[in-house]
C-alpha cells in the first residue's frame, strides 16, 4: 500500500501569515478563476499583504460549524472507516503545493487511505446525482489538489443542502487536471515572489476584485480624471442594457419553463442548460447551472450538421 506521500507541516490557522504563504486547495480554485469567493486579483493582494484576511461571514461560519455533523453523517454511513483530523501536508517535491483536507479516512482492512470534504450548500442544483463526481467546479479543484498533494486516488465528499437533506459524492483523482493546477498555481506564486503586482489585465467583473480595488483606492481627492472612451462607452451600454438584458433573461426562461414542462432538467447534447426547482411547496423557477458557461457550442454536432446541410 502506498499510503500518503504528502509531507506533514503541522496545524496552520486558516488566514494567517503563515497559511498565506503556501498554495493551498481553497486558493487554487481563485487562480482557476472558479471561486465564488475569491478572485485571482484580490487572492494575489490578500497574499502579498496589501489586502486584509477575508472576515468570516455567516456562509463560512456555518460551515465551520456544520462541518463535524457532515462528518459523523457520512461515518453512520460507512462503519468500517474512521476519521481523522487532518493537519497541512505539503506535495513531496514542490514545497508550496499545500491542503489542509476536512478528514483523512482510514480503513481497517488495510485499503488506502482516502480524504472527506464537508461542504453546506444553499444551492442544489450546482450539484449532480449522488454518488458521482459531479460537484461544483470550485471544490472539484480543491478535490484535486488535495488529493495531489497527498498522493492519494479517492475523496468524497459530503455535502448538507437547504431542507436538511444530505448527499455523498465520490470523486477520483486526476493526474492532467492536477498538473494544470499546478502550473497556473506556479505562475500565480512566481508572480507573488517576483512582487510583480497584477495588470490591468487581471481586472474581472468578479465582487472581491471590487472589493480589493476599493480597498486599495481609500481616499477621495477634489480632482478629475479622463477616461478612455473605451470606458465611457462601457459605462453607458451598462446603464441602458440593464433592463434589456433582464428582458432577454426572463424570455428565456419563460421559454423553457414552456418546453421543459414538468421535467427537472434541460438538457443539449449531454451538457445541463437549464433546471427547476422550488423553495418549499412554492411555484418552480428556472436557474441556469455554473458549468453552462464552459461548454464549447462551437464543437456541436448540431452545428455541424447544420454546416454540412448549408
Amino acid at each position: 500500500m502506498k499510503g500518503i506521500t504528502g509531507k506533514r507541516v503541522g496545524y496552520i490557522d486558516p488566514g494567517s501569515n503563515r497559511w498565506m504563504k503556501y498554495m493551498t486547495a481553497s486558493k487554487i480554485a481563485a487562480v482557476m478563476g472558479h471561486s465564488p469567493y475569491e478572485s485571482w486579483f484580490s487572492l494575489w493582494h490578500r497574499m502579498n499583504g496589501t489586502v486584509p484576511a477575508q472576515v468570516e461571514n455567516d456562509e463560512l461560519q456555518r460551515g465551520t460549524l456544520l462541518e463535524p455533523a457532515v462528518c459523523e453523517w457520512w461515518a453512520s454511513k460507512h462503519p468500517d472507516a474512521k476519521l481523522y483530523r487532518s493537519p497541512m501536508y505539503r506535495h513531496p517535491l514542490w514545497e508550496w503545493v499545500a491542503a489542509t483536507p476536512d478528514r483523512i479516512v482510514r480503513y481497517g482492512d488495510g485499503r488506502e487511505p482516502e480524504l472527506l470534504e464537508a461542504k453546506t450548500a444553499n444551492n442544489s442544483w450546482e450539484w449532480g446525482e449522488e454518488g458521482t463526481d459531479e460537484i461544483p467546479p470550485y471544490y472539484y479543484d480543491q478535490v484535486i489538489w488535495q488529493l495531489g498533494v497527498f498522493g492519494l486516488e479517492v475523496c468524497h465528499v459530503a455535502a448538507l443542502f437547504s431542507g436538511l437533506q444530505f448527499k455523498a459524492y465520490r470523486i477520483e483523482f486526476n493526474a492532467d487536471y492536477f498538473a494544470r493546477l499546478v502550473g497556473e498555481g506556479r505562475v500565480f506564486m512566481e508572480s507573488l515572489w517576483a512582487g510583480e503586482k497584477p495588470s490591468i489585465d487581471a481586472l474581472d467583473g468578479h465582487m472581491e476584485t471590487y472589493v480589493a480595488i476599493r480597498y486599495l483606492h481609500p481616499e477621495i481627492e477634489l480632482e478629475e480624471v479622463e477616461v478612455p472612451f473605451r470606458l465611457a462607452l462601457a459605462a453607458q451600454d451598462a446603464v441602458l442594457d440593464k433592463e434589456s438584458l433582464e428582458r432577454r433573461t426572463n424570455l428565456l426562461k419563460t421559454q423553457l419553463t414552456d418546453l421543459m414542462g414538468t421535467a427537472k432538467d434541460a438538457m443539449f447534447e449531454g451538457h445541463k442548460i437549464a433546471r427547476r426547482q422550488a423553495r418549499g411547496d412554492g411555484t418552480p423557477y428556472v436557474v441556469f447551472p455554473p458549468s453552462l458557461k464552459s461548454i464549447d457550442f462551437t464543437e456541436s454536432t448540431a452545428i455541424t450538421e447544420g454546416s454540412a446541410a448549408a
